[in-house]
This record gives C-alpha cells, sequence and structure tokens, in this order.
C-alpha cells in the first residue's frame, strides 16, 4: 500500500513538471525569460565533466550538448556541440587534447645547418612521446618527411641541431610534439641559408676537387670518420633528400628526371622508370647535385686520379682524404660495408648502368652499377 501512494505521489509531481511553464531550483520565481533557473549563492552549477576521449566517444551528440573537457587546452575548456563540430564556449574550435608548443627562433645558420626547437607548454593531458622539429623547402612541413630531428620525450624547451642543407635557400621549420592523442605543431618559421664556400683541394694532376664527400661536415680524419662519410646518392638524382642515410624509401620508379619526393628509390635496375643517359653530364647537366661550378668526375678522372693507389691506405693518404663510407642496396635500402668499402660514382654511363670506382682494404677498382644503388659522391671543378 505505502509503495503504491509512493508511485502516486510520484506520478502526480511529474505530470506537474510536465505542464508547467518553467522550473526553478533554488528559487519559487525563476526569471520570466527561464525556463529553469538554478539560484544559490553558495553552491555552483555543474555540468557533465569528461576527457577529450569520453568527449569523442559521445555517439551523435545532439546540436547543442554542452560538456566540461577536462583535458582539452592547457587547462579544460567549456564546449559546446554546434550541430557538426565542437567549439569553446567563446564560438572558437574546441581544443584538443595535443600538445602546446611554440617553435624556437633559428640560429647558428651556415651554408647547410641551422639550429632551431621548442617550447612545449602543455602535453594536452597525455604524456609526450615524441618531440623535435621538422623542416622542408616548402611551407606546413610536417612528420611525415625524413627532414626531422628526434629530441627525446617530456614537456619543456628543447634545442634542435638541422643538417644537411642546401646553401642560398629558403626553408620552413615547425617544432612538433606527439602524445596519445596524436601530432601537433608550433609556429612556422622560414629561414635562408648562407651562400657556402666550397672547401677545395688541388691534386697532383691539377685538378680542383672538394676536399671532402657531398654531405659530409668535415674533411675526413681517417678512412674510417663518420663524421666525413656523407650522403649516399642514386645516381642522377638530384639533392631532394633521397640521399640522406636515414631517408625512407618506396618501391614505385619515377616517370620523370626530379621524382618530387625524397624516398629513397628502390629497383633492380635504375630509379628511373625509364633511364636517362643525360643526367648529371657536365656542370649544367640535369640534376647536378654538386656546388655551383662543379660537377659529378668522369671515369678517367678518377682513373687518373687512382691511378698509383693500391687500395684504401693510399686513397686516404692523397689530397682527397677518401673514406670507406659503405654502399646503400637498391633491394630494402639496407647500408651495407660502412668501415670496409668506399664506393663513388663516375658521371660516365655503361648500357643500362653507370660506372663507380671503389676502394677498401682488398684494394681499389672500377665496375658498372645499377644506377638505383647509393653511391658516395666527391665533386670536381672545372
Amino acid at each position: 500500500m505505502k509503495l503504491s501512494k509512493l508511485i502516486l505521489i510520484l506520478g502526480i509531481l511529474f505530470m506537474g513538471l510536465a505542464t508547467q511553464a518553467q522550473v526553478g531550483i533554488g528559487t519559487n520565481t525563476p526569471a520570466a525569460s527561464a525556463q529553469l533557473e538554478v539560484s544559490s549563492t553558495t553552491k555552483g552549477f555543474l555540468l557533465p565533466r569528461m576527457t577529450y576521449a569520453q568527449k569523442t566517444a559521445i555517439s551523435s551528440p545532439s546540436q547543442g550538448l554542452i560538456i566540461y573537457c577536462s583535458n582539452c587546452g592547457a587547462n579544460g575548456e567549456l564546449q559546446v556541440f554546434n550541430g557538426t563540430s565542437w567549439t569553446n564556449i567563446s564560438g572558437s574550435a574546441a581544443a584538443s587534447s595535443l600538445p602546446i608548443l611554440t617553435t624556437v627562433s633559428v640560429s647558428d645558420l651556415t651554408s647547410s645547418t641551422a639550429t632551431s626547437g621548442g617550447s612545449i607548454t602543455s602535453d594536452g593531458g597525455g604524456a609526450i612521446t615524441a618531440k623535435g622539429v621538422v623542416w622542408d623547402t616548402s611551407t606546413n612541413p610536417t612528420i611525415l618527411l625524413s627532414t626531422k630531428t628526434n629530441d627525446g620525450t617530456g614537456l619543456g624547451s628543447f634545442s634542435s641541431s638541422i643538417t644537411g642543407l642546401t646553401s642560398s635557400s629558403t626553408y620552413y621549420v615547425r617544432a612538433y610534439a606527439t602524445n596519445s592523442t596524436g601530432t601537433s605543431y608550433g609556429n612556422e618559421i622560414s629561414f635562408q641559408t648562407s651562400v657556402a664556400t666550397t672547401p677545395t683541394v688541388t691534386t697532383s694532376t691539377s685538378k680542383i676537387w672538394m676536399d671532402r664527400n657531398l654531405g659530409a661536415s668535415q674533411i675526413a680524419t681517417s678512412s674510417t670518420d663518420d663524421q666525413a662519410y656523407g650522403d649516399l646518392y642514386q645516381w642522377g638524382r638530384g639533392s631532394d633528400g633521397h640521399q640522406l642515410r636515414a631517408s625512407l624509401t618506396t618501391s614505385t620508379q619515377s616517370s620523370i628526371d626530379q621524382p618530387g619526393n625524397d624516398l629513397f628509390i628502390l629497383s633492380s635496375g635504375d630509379w628511373r622508370a625509364t633511364n636517362n643517359d643525360n643526367l648529371w653530364q657536365g656542370v649544367s647537366g640535369v640534376n647536378n647535385p654538386c656546388p655551383s661550378g662543379f660537377r659529378i668526375p668522369t671515369k678517367v678522372e678518377w682513373d687518373n686520379e687512382s691511378v698509383s693507389w693500391a687500395g684504401i691506405n693510399d686513397a686516404f693518404n692523397s689530397p682527397l682524404k677518401v673514406t670507406m663510407s659503405g654502399d646503400r642496396q637498391s633491394s630494402g635500402g639496407t647500408i651495407v660495408v660502412v668501415g670496409q668499402w668506399g664506393s663513388f660514382w663516375t658521371s660516365t654511363i655503361t648500357a643500362n648502368n653507370a660506372y663507380r670506382v671503389y676502394f677498401g682494404s682488398g684494394g681499389k677498382g672500377f665496375d658498372s652499377f645499377v644506377r638505383a644503388w647509393g653511391f658516395s659522391v666527391r665533386c670536381i671543378k672545372d
């Protein structure tokens, strides 16, 4: 009997509320313009509180739905669903739980290097698992590029060394930070590298050569000096990023002379779908990666230079300071024989291949090699 009476009372109460024009909580006289008024001088109005992940898990949110996202932005945000997307109460796009950071101004500029970094002021509610800077000659670079640094984890400021740049070129750099939700970027900064002064050496053949491998940061102190190894180029390609030792790979051959990407192209023959024998021919040769006024030496020029060399010892003790920089395989893209052999491309072609010269403890030699392999480059001046 008591249960029946309780149900009856509740029913009457809810029917009254349903027909009542206005509802007041803490007041018997809600404002005339309010359907619901909550009045209190000691307590607040508490909305549903949830994380970014819980908010995004709401199925088909209704237009006007309001929640408090506890880990959105730097300190949480009051957000409303506008029927299409979540916005904050001010009407701006709602903050996600991505990290918040800025990019550090570029300094220590040279023709091939620079210094930047970032400052992470919020982890977005999740631990920072990766951070660094990413750069490119096009705007809005992303971490999909190989031209980036990885400077550890965690909040705070960090410094990044940018290397492998081309002289007299404009670059764009952004700091990045990644947490469990995703990756966010700092503001973009543009900078221009200085004009390179190419260091040279004159050999016994009266030829002027670069004193180091293309891409190397210094002249070699030994034949196994990894700071002097430099980059590994596919024959006929320019300095598009593929030559970097950590560049990513693709099995898609290019149908044009400039592939338009920085990927090392895997192939059993040429990185180009159809051979072009006119690449790398002379100072004005297509895709010539050498500094202005320099070019890829011919087989004859390498032969004349190394005619008296028995192997790597003679090659290193020569003015060219040759290193055993290793080779990059055209199948798989693995770098091999580092510290054992050093191979250098020539501009001289053979059938579908091109000549290389190689040096190691086992001697020296020339052979015809598929153009998709990655070898060192040493430039010569006319």
